[in-house]
């Protein structure tokens, strides 16, 4: 339910509040009923998106710079020798 959430964000919007209704729902019921397993089962999802998250912004950090790279070379990691 948490992908179909993920998913209907990304792809349709207005599909996205039920989906996340639908997510809540079953977790409540979840947690009441099984606590030990959903309090883990969150955990990896949570673990898991944040991962995501931040792999996400590491290929956009990259795609952003490949145009600068491409420009003026591996001479952007070098730090200028200073002399005097």
């Amino acid at each position: 339910m948490l992908l179909a959430t993920i998913g209907a964000f990304l792809f349709a919007p207005a599909a996205a509040l039920p989906a996340l209704a639908g997510f809540v729902i079953i977790t409540t019921i979840g947690w009441v009923t099984y606590q030990g397993a959903i309090a883990r089962l969150l955990t990896l999802f949570a673990t898991v998106l944040t991962v995501l998250t931040v792999f996400l912004i590491t290929v956009f950090l990259f795609v952003s710079a490949l145009p600068a790279f491409t420009e003026h070379g591996s001479g952007l990691l070098l730090l200028p020798a200073e002399s005097g």
